[in-house]
């Protein structure tokens, strides 16, 4: 159905100035760009944007992000850069607002210098995720003083920005410079940890001067440090030690030692709640913060005296570690370094110790395993393999009791650790092949899969000799009820395998989808994931999903509308079915954003024509997704393509696409 071109502007331009227009007080990004998507389904866009660009109706905060969004998909660059500068009032005079702004802007101003520039300048002023690509495009296209000195000046309001400052100057071969005025910083506020840390990183770096020619490396004194940053706490004592460990090792050995010596106070209990797990992926509970930070710095400083060759001063330290009751603190391999320690040093206190536990611990998965490590620190790998293989003995196996086989699981998880010769490897693979044939015997799948899981990666030949070309893998996933990412990984790792008798391969895909037709909402999405490369057994499992996918995951099933979809685009467009892809975008799938795809899958499969026409309608909705036309460009639609740039470049002078597009082609 046509329009009257005209009359839909004059529609839009009424709409977008009434307020009643938007639905909601405060919209989404995402309901804005749906909005201009499906005015473009109508409008050119370059048209559009020229309307708008000289609309005169008074302008709401939702009409400015909707001119921004057509400008940027027009490409036309000046007006980009005008309406960051007219919306960034809004950003800041209006918290509500700040959301759908940010990410407007954000994506209206990629790939565009000068208008990244005005958003991290008027909006994103701590940057985003983009700023390395940013700071690269402009090093690249721009003046790289210029971009040193606008660096510089945001290198004091945050860390992205002094990252990105510092990089840049180490490229440039400036290490002293940063140095100095590092130091003169410390100097100035010795109290602050994370000032040593930039001063340390770039006295480290080894880059030539800037001086043609001068290709000597710097080389800075840090030993001043211990005599100038504020160590008048214990904490403090130990993370400045932690971090120059490298640099000055004698000199962190004796702030680890006045650690040690100085007295837990309150405020150290709070620096090792908020400093010492700063860098933890979780929330970490610190129960004994003093215990804490006395191990760390016993084991630091036991990890030093051995890399200096002075195991007599670390075997006190380590008989400590081993000694302490490390159940309310966070620990490391403890008894590793105890025997690496003890294997210079000739002494067997700890392991004495260790023998010791063993009647309070022989049934402590944990203890059999720190035992085993023992040994493999002192490089006594005869006795760290006997300490597993007897564990194994403390932990017999218990058919269909997963509570009770628990710690045999563990036991046999780290059996690749400690087989470090290839008789060792031979039994380790004999134990597993027992294990094995007595779960299968016993009709166990869960136990097999607890274990087998976990071992692909120490014995990669087995894993094979157990799954593929048998019919094992059905038997162990059959044991889990709801197919988690483990079982994707374990079905994916099995599958892969370049091994399989192509007969038996589908024949085996053919019973792992039965499997799953079973019980849709608990296994098909995960073997969905998993048969990404099978798509044309996968889509009908698709369809299965799609009738019971909700619009949001819930607890009861792991997969939603839009999971099912985006696996069935895919899967459409790998078995050459495109049409059916396009059809999922008109009918509204992801607001057509994959139609570049759709036209490289048409030419491919000799359609240009009907390719050329996707190809039309998604520079339309944007122009700046050019997406695959480099691909294109070797196909025999490569002509026709050059001829619609060069005509668009005609119609419209003030879009920047063309220029981009047509060095793609050629």
């Amino acid at each position: 159905m046509s329009i009257d071109l005209r009359v839909g502007s004059l529609l839009f331009l009424s709409l977008l100035c009434f307020p009643g227009f938007f639905v909601t007080a405060q919209p989404s990004p995402e309901d804005i760009e749906k909005k201009v998507e499906r005015f473009l389904q109508k409008r050119d866009v370059g048209e559009l944007s020229n309307e708008l660009a000289h609309a005169t109706e008074r302008q709401t905060t939702e009409s400015i992000l909707i001119k921004l969004s057509v400008f940027a998909r027009a490409g036309h660059r000046s007006r980009v850069l005008d309406a960051i500068r007219q919306i960034a009032s809004d950003y800041h005079r209006l918290p509500s607002y700040q959301y759908p702004i940010f990410r407007i802007a954000q994506k209206a101003t990629v790939n565009d210098v000068p208008a990244k520039r005005a958003f991290y300048e008027l909006i994103a002023h701590n940057g985003d995720e983009n700023t390395g690509e940013f700071v690269s495009q402009w090093e690249k296209e721009g003046d790289a003083n210029e971009l040193e000195k606008w660096l510089e000046t945001r290198a004091s309001t945050n860390e992205t920005w002094w990252e990105h400052w510092f990089e840049f100057k180490i490229r440039r071969g400036m290490a002293v410079e940063v140095c100095d005025m590092l130091a003169k910083a410390i100097r100035q506020n010795p109290s602050d940890p994370d000032l040593v840390r930039k001063y340390l990183r770039a006295a480290a770096s080894r880059m030539p001067t800037a001086v043609p020619g001068d290709r000597h490396s710097y080389v800075v004194d840090v030993t001043w440090l211990a005599d100038t940053v504020k160590t008048d706490l214990a904490y403090e004592a130990y993370e400045l030690g932690q971090i120059i460990r490298d640099q000055a090792p004698f000199v962190a050995v004796r702030l680890l030692n006045k650690s040690l010596d100085l007295p837990f106070t309150a405020h150290d209990a709070y620096l090792v709640r908020v400093r010492g797990f700063r860098y933890a992926s979780i929330p970490v509970v610190v129960t004994n913060p003093e215990k804490q930070l006395r191990y760390w710095t016993k084991k630091l400083l036991a990890e030093m005296y051995r890399e200096n060759k002075q195991p007599q001063l670390a075997q006190p330290l380590v008989e400590d570690l081993v000694a302490m009751d490390t159940g309310d603190i966070q620990t490391a391999d403890t008894f590793r370094l105890a025997g690496m320690v003890q294997a210079s040093s000739g002494a067997r206190v700890v392991e004495k110790k260790i023998l010791d536990d063993e009647a309070a611990k022989v049934e402590s998965p944990t203890y059999w395993i720190d035992r085993a490590r023992y040994y493999r620190g002192r490089e006594e790998f005869s006795l760290a393999w006997q300490t597993i293989t007897t564990a194994l003995t403390k932990f017999p196996y218990k058919p269909n009791d997963r509570r009770l086989s628990e710690g045999r699981v563990d036991i046999l998880t780290y059996l690749g650790d400690f087989a470090d010769t290839e008789e060792q490897e031979a039994e380790a693979k004999a134990i597993l092949r027992r294990e094995l044939a007595a779960a299968r015997q016993a009709n166990d799948g869960a136990h097999i899969f607890a274990f087998v899981h976990r071992m692909s990666n120490d014995f990669e030949d087995l894993h094979e000799e157990f799954f593929v070309n048998t019919d094992l893998l059905p038997f162990v996933l059959n044991s889990s009820k709801r197919w988690s990412y483990y079982e994707e990984n374990l079905i994916s790792g099995v599958m892969d395998n370049e091994n399989w008798e192509p007969k038996k391969r589908d024949q085996m895909w053919e019973q792992l989808i039965a499997m799953a037709r079973k019980d849709i909402r608990h296994r098909a999405f995960m073997l969905a994931k998993a048969m990404e490369d099978n798509d044309a057994a996968n889509i009908p499992l698709l369809f299965e999903c799609l009738k019971i996918a909700p619009a949001e995951t819930r607890g009861d099933i792991n997969f939603n509308k839009t999971d099912i979809e985006e696996l069935l685009f895919a899967a459409y467009l790998n078995s050459g079915d495109w049409r059916k892809a396009e059809k999922m975008c008109a009918n509204g799938f992801r607001e057509m954003f994959d139609l570049s795809q759709i036209t490289l899958a048409a030419v491919r499969s000799g359609n240009v024509n009907d390719g050329l026409r996707v190809w039309r309608i998604n520079a339309n909705r944007d122009r700046r997704d050019i997406t695959y036309l480099e691909s294109l460009s070797k196909t025999s639609a490569k002509p026709l393509l050059q001829e619609f740039y060069r005509e668009m470049k005609q119609r419209d002078p003030l879009t920047n696409i063309p220029e981009k597009a047509l060095a793609l082609l050629n």
